[in-house]
């Protein structure tokens, strides 16, 4: 299965089931010669992407179902109706899976955002090593920003050689 593009979970929940958990198909080995697919490859696909628009290519007479469109050099049957398939795509939905509003309540959803609250009121705070702001910190940042700026412990900070991260010698 492909899906060209990319899929988010916001906009597309009509085409993908963006809920699904990690689906292990586990089988004996088959015999020499075999070539038949299992059939919970299918129903993986099938619970994935909930578009109408399902094509089996290299389909053959055992593999054949309700949905999809099954093409393939050896198929001797076909469910393939014509008006039936077209009317899948009519408007105004027409490439989207009927549903009810039942399903939609019922369906997974995406856990809510989690929002930071404030801290306190104040600025923000630095962004992390070195990281931006030096609010609240006095005189603390402001020197360090200079060039030349020579640190605690007599050497040039941010150079190449000498002492290393935060003016401790390397290990």
């Amino acid at each position: 299965m492909g899906i060209k593009g990319t899929v988010k979970r916001s906009t597309d929940g009509d085409f993908i089931h963006a809920n699904v958990d990690i689906d292990l198909i586990i089988t004996e080995e088959p015999e020499m010669g075999n070539i038949e697919k299992p059939v919970e490859i299918f129903h993986i696909i099938e619970h994935f992407c909930l578009g109408r628009r399902r094509l089996h290519l290299f389909g053959r007479d055992s593999t054949i179902r309700p949905g999809w469109l099954t093409v393939g050099p050896t198929l001797t049957n076909s469910n393939f109706n014509a008006e039936s398939y077209c009317s899948y795509f009519a408007p105004p939905n027409s490439h989207l899976t009927g549903y009810t509003e039942e399903i939609e309540r019922l369906r997974p959803k995406s856990p809510p955002l989690k929002l930071m609250p404030e801290r306190g009121g104040g600025a923000p705070r630095g962004g992390g090593r070195g990281g931006g702001g030096a609010a609240g910190r006095g005189d603390r940042g402001r020197e360090r920003n200079r060039h030349n700026f020579r640190g605690d412990r007599g050497s040039f900070r941010g150079g190449r050689g000498g002492l290393h991260r935060g003016g401790f010698p390397p290990r």
